[in-house]
């Protein structure tokens, strides 16, 4: 079985890697390659403290690290409200209403990041 990957890792990897950056160069007396490699496999989840530093380094903003974990979990709730809808009819209008603000923030989410 193949281990989940979160987003947050997968961004984490892509933007180290882009930069020719071992794991041991990112974490810089900070953090140790097996950290970098828990947080880029999913296995832990980084404090704001990690967030920031680990951003800078790799010269974009925090948001950039987080983008699409956000993407993802606005997905997952939009699709878990559309489903709701059709299990509850006697609340199908006001879940469809939610569902209909989810799709908005995914679409503002998708936007691309500064």
């Amino acid at each position: 079985m193949r281990p989940t990957v979160s987003p947050f890792g997968q961004t984490l990897r892509r933007l180290r890697l882009g930069r020719g950056l071992t794991l041991a160069q990112l974490g810089a007396g900070d953090f140790t390659p097996a950290h970098l490699s828990e947080l880029e496999h999913g296995k832990s989840a980084p404090s704001f403290s990690a967030l920031r530093i680990l951003a800078e380094r790799l010269s974009v903003h925090p948001v950039v690290l987080l983008a699409d974990s956000v993407r993802d979990e606005i997905a997952a709730s939009e699709a878990l409200l559309r489903d709701a809808a059709e299990r509850v009819p006697t609340h199908r209008a006001q879940l469809i209403s939610l569902a209909n603000e989810v799709a908005a923030l995914r679409r503002r989410a998708q936007a691309p990041v500064a």
